[in-house]
């Protein structure tokens, strides 16, 4: 069910703001480069970072997992206010890598994505 989608069409379909995030591809591997998470002092932040994801699993498990394997490596945008976060926190989000393809993907595709994508590729990911 893979699907590339516009900017207008992506963010309609963020369920849930934890389930969205920034892929490279490299050497057959998926890299986890951003995501935005709830917490912080704001409610939101973006959280930039360059962990290998395991791509055996979904796109949440290998998420939360390859966190746990690396000790820092975590940078954030942080916001003033809830306010100020919610208002901004998915533009900047996208404003990383504004010439990235943006998909619409259920969580057991991550493996595909070598398959589908060339190397040195940036892709964001709105997982169902």
């Amino acid at each position: 069910m893979m699907q590339t989608l516009t900017k207008e069409q992506f963010i309609s379909k963020i369920s849930d703001i934890e389930r969205v995030c920034l892929v490279s591809i490299h050497d057959g591997k998926v890299y986890l480069r951003a995501d935005i998470e709830k917490g912080g002092d704001n409610g939101l932040r973006i959280e930039m970072m360059d962990f290998e994801m395991n791509t055996s699993y979904g796109f949440y498990e290998a998420n939360s997992l390859c966190r746990s394997n690396y000790s820092g490596g975590i940078s954030f945008i942080e916001y003033s206010s809830y306010v100020e976060a919610e208002h901004r926190a998915i533009n900047d989000f996208l404003d990383l890598n504004p010439h990235s393809a943006l998909l619409y993907c259920d969580d057991n595709e991550l493996y595909e994505l070598t398959d589908k994508y060339p190397a040195d590729t940036d892709l964001y990911v709105a997982v169902n």
